[in-house]
């Protein structure tokens, strides 16, 4: 199985854990809304990357990958800083949901 499709189904089962989580908690349905939106969000970045990783490959072969793979980094750590930042307390209300169900 090519790589792409294994992360494809590696990032699709994760996404739908992530959605099973988020229903199993009980949170008020504003912050279900935000938690899907970032696992969605999650998921287009992991096929994104995955896109991106088969594109670095290529690009290995003709000689440019330091400056192809700087600029991908750089775009990951921005899309997950803003995630985190756009979504920091549906996140953190999920988080003391779980550790409140489980201890």
């Amino acid at each position: 199985m090519p790589l792409q499709a294994t992360i494809f189904l590696i990032s699709l089962s994760l996404f739908i854990g992530i959605a099973k989580l988020i229903e199993a908690t009980v949170i008020s349905k504003k912050t279900r809304d935000r938690l899907n939106i970032i696992a969605v969000t999650l998921f287009v970045l992991v096929l994104l990357g995955s896109y991106v990783f088969k594109e670095i490959h290529k690009a290995e072969e003709s000689g440019i990958s330091e400056v192809v793979s700087d600029v991908t980094d750089i775009i990951i750590y921005f899309g997950f800083l803003f995630i985190f930042l756009r979504f920091k307390e549906p996140i953190k209300e999920l988080v003391n949901t779980i550790i409140k169900k489980y201890k």
